[in-house]
């Protein structure tokens, strides 16, 4: 299989530099986890690290061990997301070097991302720059999606699947749901049309309660935000006519005025209440490369 042929790639020995390197690059990244977060000093560190990761070349046999350390860091930090963002920074700059090759360890560096996109934070999950990370985590997905779908055929197929189902799942908190619509919204109309738009209407009849609740959920707000934008994505991409688009993203804001009258409905959102409390785990995937 891909991950029994891509282990031994790691198997060799690194010079005193290199790992030198390595130590000075984590260590730069861990400063981040001390509270209350980083000071001035290890922001700049950091910075220089970034900027080395991007441009510098004869990195790439430190390219496993750093993805090993990505994943490792964010199963440890799923509640911290400084160190979360900044794991991500790490995984885009990797990816922006040119002269660096990630593609035998996508396997090992899709989990993470998607761990950093639809984990829940619990009391950390609302705060602004969580929605950023998690939109920020969507759109490093959409890109490595494109960048490696033509070989690695089932790894959009993948991802859709995993994000689908995370939103299909009532089970999961809110904050999670909101990283699955943009995940899905990161990956094009065709997604949002076939996937996202059949699903608007029961899934903002299940917003609805706490939208109207007093105070209204952020989370919930955050969701129906994220699923108006993908629809408005959906029509100006897609070239659809005016009452296609009424059918579309006007379909969410006719769905947040409505309340619910029937006791069949309000049966079926009790079976369907969303939870917003309970914990997810880590999200881990794999792919298989074009033979």
């Amino acid at each position: 299989t891909a991950a029994v042929d891509a282990r031994p790639l790691v198997k060799h020995r690194l010079s005193a530099e290199l790992q030198t390197y390595f130590e000075k690059v984590t260590s730069a990244v861990r400063a981040f986890v001390v509270p209350p977060g980083a000071d001035d000093i290890a922001i700049a560190e950091w910075r220089a690290c970034e900027q080395s990761l991007t441009t510098d070349g004869g990195l790439q046999q430190l390219v496993p061990y750093f993805i090993q350390f990505v994943s490792d860091e964010v199963a440890r930090s799923l509640r911290q997301h400084d160190i979360l963002t900044i794991l991500l920074k790490f995984c885009q700059a990797m990816s922006r070097n040119s002269t660096l090759d990630i593609e035998p360890y996508l396997h090992q560096l899709m989990p993470p991302i998607l761990t950093i996109l639809l984990a829940h934070r619990g009391a950390n999950a609302a705060v602004d720059d969580d929605w950023t990370l998690r939109d920020d985590a969507a759109k490093f997905l959409s890109v490595l999606c494109v960048r490696f779908g033509s070989k690695y055929t089932n790894l959009q197929p993948r991802v859709t699947r995993t994000l689908l189902q995370t939103l299909l799942d009532p089970a999961r908190p809110l904050t999670t749901h909101y990283g699955a619509i943009r995940g899905l919204s990161q990956l094009g109309p065709h997604v949002i049309a076939v996937l996202l738009m059949p699903n608007v209407a029961p899934y903002v009849s299940l917003l609805m309660p706490k939208l109207n609740a007093n105070p209204p959920s952020m989370a919930a707000q955050r969701c129906f935000d994220a699923l108006r934008d993908a629809a408005c994505k959906y029509v100006s991409n897609s070239g659809i006519g005016p009452n296609d688009a009424k059918n579309s993203s006007d379909v969410i804001k006719v769905e947040q005025k409505t309340t619910d009258d029937g006791d069949a409905d309000d049966d079926r959102q009790d079976k369907m209440a969303v939870d917003d409390k309970k914990p997810s785990t880590t999200v881990h995937t794999g792919l298989e490369p074009v033979s």
